[in-house]
């Protein structure tokens, strides 16, 4: 190379961003051009004194020695250190350590160029790479979910700690459908999060029940053609849901065999009182009839005690078969003023003293929809027992009132029927419209219920409204005609 050709050279290496030096065969620094004296900080002019061993750290230099050594024996372009995996550093003039390639090129004369590349920021990258790969893995091995990666065929590529204690160390490799415990129950196909329970075979052969959820691959890495899964084991809930279904069918059987047992005994108790009373009267009339003498009003006493009483065993009979066979029933307009005076024709005829009884019907009351018959039998009911409540309360001026009004908020009619009575406790409050339940010791106990449910067939509600005291106040509802 002759002299124009060597500045010419020079002035390319001068001018170069990339650090470069030029070394003779012993490792002096012939030349550095400014990007090399920058990275390692010394001034130009000093540069030419140093060896390349003066760039290198300490516990370097006599393993750099006999590489320069080889690198004589047989000069060639390479990189430097390239078999040895990790970074060359170099050493700067304040004694920090720089990671950096280093690539060869003999010159001739055993003058050798080195060009030396700052790799500071990829060794960065790459630790906190390195960091965060760590991290991510702990965290994955932490959870106690399966977390697995399949292939578009659905094959095991990678899965965490808890993948591999269920599957196997060996699982990479194996499809997934092989660990399933039926062949019918598929592996879920989506790929939008939804939750799908399969049942699989563990490692030890146990069968449990998996909720898995998926998502594409590409979604987590930008790499199509997989899943990223992650699946719970849920086979302890499963069977504590099954063990509660089957408790739970258990407990309303029980329960129903409870009820129907509690019922049958009322049903035995409330038909014997007047069965008992009734063979009674008829022991009685059989009596009077064998004796020598004839006493015909007593006769006719306990006759007409007979017919009482199968008259009773009758309504409580009746009484049972309107609760239990509940049909659907037509619906029509409804005549409130008549059912109201119907209701208190029904007790008079019944041989009951009514009290003084007031029907306050709106005069622009909405036509309401309901069965005539059914909406009288249930005024009739409510008159009965008020009747009865005053008249043991003693109320010196018992008084009754029932009142109709529009009711916009339920889009229908209301109907209040109230007293000046003691009103219900609250215990009957709570119990008042429950089958059986009753106060009065001749009561069946099926008034309200069979009430309400009158009520509510007309599509309307029946309560007790406890906060209208003094007295008691029942109200309920009825839809209004269409148009109304």
């Amino acid at each position: 190379m002759n002299s124009n050709d060597t500045d010419g050279f020079l002035g390319v290496v001068e001018a170069s961003v990339d650090p470069m030096l030029i070394a003779d065969a012993v490792g002096r620094i012939l030349y550095a051009n400014p990007a090399c004296t920058n990275l390692f900080g010394y001034a130009h002019e000093v540069m030419p004194t140093l060896t390349i061993g003066d760039l290198i750290p300490e516990h370097l230099r006599e393993c750099h020695a006999a590489h320069l050594a080889e690198f004589r024996g047989a000069p060639r372009s390479r990189p430097m250190g390239a078999h040895l995996g990790h970074p060359l550093y170099g050493r700067r003039a304040d004694g920090t350590l720089v990671p950096t390639e280093i690539s060869l090129s003999p010159l001739g004369d055993g003058r050798v160029l080195a060009a030396v590349h700052d790799i500071s920021q990829r060794v960065q990258a790459e630790e906190a790479m390195r960091r965060c790969s760590a991290r991510y893995a702990g965290l994955l091995g932490a959870i106690p979910d399966i977390v697995v990666e399949l292939d578009a065929e659905h094959v095991l590529r990678w899965g965490n700690d808890a993948a591999r204690c269920f599957f196997g160390e060996q699982m990479a490799g194996t499809a997934i459908g092989r660990f399933q415990a039926s062949p019918e129950h598929s592996f879920p196909r989506t790929t939008d999060g939804a939750v799908h329970e399969v049942w699989f075979v563990r490692g030890d052969g146990d069968q449990r029940l998996l909720a898995w959820s998926c998502r594409d691959v590409g979604e987590v890495s930008g790499e199509p053609g997989g899943l990223i899964c992650t699946a719970r084991d849920v086979t302890e809930r499963h069977r504590d849901e099954q063990s509660l279904r089957e408790l739970r069918a258990q407990m309303r059987q029980f329960h129903a065999l409870h009820v129907a047992g509690q019922t049958l005994r009322k049903i035995s108790h409330e038909l014997n009182q007047p069965l008992d009373a009734l063979c009674a009267y008829a022991a009685a009339a059989l009596k009077l009839l064998e004796g020598p003498d004839l006493r015909v009003a007593q006769l006719r006493a306990a006759v007409e005690g007979c017919c009482d009483e199968a008259d009773r065993a009758g309504q409580v009979a009746r009484a049972l078969s309107s609760f239990m066979h509940r049909d659907v029933i037509p619906l029509a307009p409804i005549d409130l003023v008549r059912a109201a005076d119907n209701a208190v024709r029904l007790c008079r005829d019944d041989g009951i003293d009514c009290p003084d009884i007031t029907i306050d019907i709106a005069p622009d009351l909405w036509a309401a929809i309901g069965n005539q018959q059914q909406i009288e039998s249930v005024l009739h009911n409510l008159l009965r027992n008020s009747i009865e409540a005053l008249r043991l309360a003693g109320q010196s001026t018992p008084s009754v009132r029932i009142e109709a009004r529009n009711d916009a908020r339920r889009s229908g009619i209301q109907v209040t029927f109230s007293d000046n009575g003691p009103g219900i406790d609250q215990a009957s409050q709570t119990n008042a419209f429950t089958p059986f339940y009753t106060t009065r010791q001749m009561g069946v106990g099926l008034g309200l219920t069979i009430s309400r449910a009158l009520i509510e067939a007309s599509g309307g509600e029946l309560w007790y409204d406890g906060e209208a005291a003094p007295g008691a106040t029942f109200r309920f509802t009825l839809p209004a005609e269409s148009g109304a």
